[in-house]
């Protein structure tokens, strides 16, 4: 059964949380980035993750931009 997303009204201090724990900073390419410009993906997803914090990490894309970028970095 797919999980139930979070209220924009519990979301929106969520993410601010994220991005400052994390410094403002993207966890895959170390850049600075916007609080609305900025994604947060999960560390683990699917049936083992959650919404918990601890299981939230900040990007400046989503992370299937830097999956597709690193394959085909790989293949040079």
């Amino acid at each position: 059964m797919p999980r139930k997303r979070l209220d924009k009204e519990l979301w929106g201090p969520k993410r601010e949380r994220i991005w400052l724990r994390d410094g403002k900073i993207c966890t895959h390419c170390g850049k600075s980035v916007l609080l609305d410009k900025c994604h947060i993906d999960h560390k683990q997803s699917g049936k083992y993750g959650s919404n918990a914090d601890w299981n939230l990490k900040l990007s400046g894309e989503p992370l299937k931009s830097y999956q597709k970028f690193r394959e085909q970095q790989n293949r040079k």
